[in-house]
């Protein structure tokens, strides 16, 4: 038997609650979702935000996309610095789900646009999106984000639990009571407080999923462990107490047999 870890991917949410600051989530969710169009494992799935929070997200990641990108759809079309999608039919399940997210009642606050003989979709941040939405049915990706308002904790925790066991977990708090409740009562194969993705490039933590998102970890000593086999050996010295547990078990045997079990229960 070889070792193996699997990686499967799934739908990695962001948490920003209402004591996040929110102008540097907005960017670095931003930066994160759209790292290579949003195909990458570990990229943010979908957010959910404090309705406090939401209007000033929203408008944080707007402005964000357009310093990244372009200020205008031409500008983002025209950048080097998005890409495609990777084939067509990537580009038909993405679209798919952005028109069918649209006709059931998401709202785009930026992007929207598509270009079918380039494989081109736009960064995409939609608005109004409930868990029943089209979007929030398979991982998606590709560069559409989804954003879900909250009122309570327990509401995000109850949706988190039901989605499964995702890839990533982020998390844009400055409440530390928050943090550890999530950390807590979730499952995820990694977690980032205040950031996005960089448990993926720090060699001296193990990646992997969990559940559904995979099983086993690398990167550096976890890699190394994973994929090796720790031998137990153990050597007996000259003397040697085992003689004592032989059997028969029977007076001073049978009372020294049940002091073990005490000692190791």
């Amino acid at each position: 038997l070889a070792g193996v870890t699997l990686e499967l991917g799934g739908k990695s949410p962001v948490i920003v609650d209402a004591s996040a600051d929110v102008d540097a989530a907005a960017e670095r969710i931003v930066w994160g979702k759209f790292l290579n169009a949003g195909q990458t494992c570990i990229a943010p799935d979908h957010v959910w935000v404090h309705a406090s929070k939401e209007e000033a997200l929203l408008a944080g990641m707007k402005s964000a996309l357009e310093r990244f990108y372009g200020k205008t759809e031409e500008a983002r079309r025209a950048t080097p610095d998005f890409c495609r999608m990777v084939d067509d039919g990537a580009f038909k399940r993405v679209s798919r789900l952005l028109d069918e997210s649209v006709a059931g009642g998401a709202r785009v606050v930026a992007g929207g646009g598509v270009h079918a003989e380039t494989r081109y979709i736009a960064p995409t941040v939609l608005a109004d999106v409930t868990p029943e939405s089209a979007v929030m049915d398979e991982e998606i990706f590709g560069p559409l984000l989804p954003v879900l308002r909250f009122e309570s904790l327990d509401e995000v925790v109850t949706q988190v639990r039901a989605g499964g066991k995702p890839l990533a977990m982020y998390v844009f708090s400055h409440e530390e009571a928050t943090v550890e409740r999530l950390l807590k009562e979730t499952s995820a194969g990694g977690t980032v407080v205040n950031n996005v993705v960089l448990h993926n490039v720090n060699p001296h933590l193990p990646f992997g999923g969990v559940g559904q998102s995979g099983l086993g970890a690398y990167h550096g000593e976890a890699g190394f462990k994973a994929f090796s086999h720790e031998r137990a050996v153990v050597r007996q010295g000259r003397t040697a107490f085992t003689n004592l547990f032989f059997p028969p078990y029977r007076g001073k045997a049978q009372r020294l047999a049940r002091l073990a079990s005490k000692l190791f229960e």
